[in-house]
C-alpha cells in the first residue's frame, strides 16, 4: 500500500512540475525596461506631419514578430494601408511596422521584454500612423516614438484606455488636441 501512495505522490508532483513548466512558456512573463531613447517632441500635428515620410490610418492583418535586431528586440506586424494623408503609399498595400519590444523564448519560459509607458499595437484594430520608412527597405518605424501611433478613429476623450497608453502621463493633450482637429477620426 505504501508504494502506490510513493507512486500517487510521485505523480502528482510529476503532473505539477510539468502543468508550471507548461504555464511558464505558454504565458508570458513580463520584464518591462526603461526607456533611455531620447525622441524629438512635438508640439503640434503640423510639425509631427512634416518630420515624416508617411501619414497613414492602417489595419493591422497579421500577427507580429518578434526579431533580435542588433541586440534590439522588435515586433515586426503586417499591416494594410486603409487610407493616406501624407507620402506615396497606396490604399490597400501592405507594409511592415516595426515596434520595439516583444516576446523572447528561452529555456526558462516565454519573456515579453518591452517598454513600461508603451502598448504595442493589436490585432483586429486599427491606427492613425506618422511613419519614417528605414531606407528603402519597406519596414516603417513611428516618428517620435510613441507620440507617432494613434487609435483610430480618434476617440473624443483621451484616456490612457481610450488611446492605448500604459497612463495618462504618456499622453501629450496639446499634441494630441492637435491631431484630432487636423485628422478628425473619421
Amino acid at each position: 500500500m505504501s508504494r502506490y501512495r510513493c507512486l500517487i505522490a510521485i505523480g502528482i508532483v510529476l503532473v505539477v512540475g510539468l502543468g508550471i513548466l507548461a504555464y511558464r512558456h505558454i504565458v508570458p512573463t513580463i520584464t518591462l525596461t526603461s526607456s533611455t531613447a531620447l525622441y524629438p517632441g512635438y508640439d503640434t500635428a503640423e510639425n509631427m506631419e512634416y518630420a515624416s515620410e508617411v501619414v497613414v490610418v492602417v489595419s493591422v492583418v497579421g500577427k507580429g514578430k518578434s526579431k533580435d535586431v542588433n541586440d534590439w528586440l522588435y515586433t515586426f506586424t503586417p499591416l494594410k494601408v486603409e487610407r493616406v494623408f501624407k507620402g506615396d503609399l497606396l490604399p490597400g498595400e501592405r507594409i511592415e511596422f516595426a515596434e520595439r519590444g516583444g516576446y523572447e523564448r528561452k529555456v526558462t519560459g516565454l519573456y515579453f521584454i518591452g517598454r513600461e509607458d508603451y502598448v504595442h499595437i493589436k490585432q483586429n484594430s486599427s491606427y492613425l500612423l506618422f511613419l519614417i520608412e528605414e531606407g528603402d527597405t519597406g519596414i516603417y518605424f513611428t516618428t517620435g516614438g510613441p507620440e507617432g501611433k494613434y487609435v483610430w478613429p480618434l476617440p473624443q476623450e483621451a484616456t490612457a484606455e481610450n488611446l492605448e497608453f500604459t497612463d495618462c502621463w504618456g499622453v501629450d493633450l496639446d499634441l494630441y488636441n492637435s491631431i484630432l482637429a487636423r485628422y478628425g477620426g473619421n
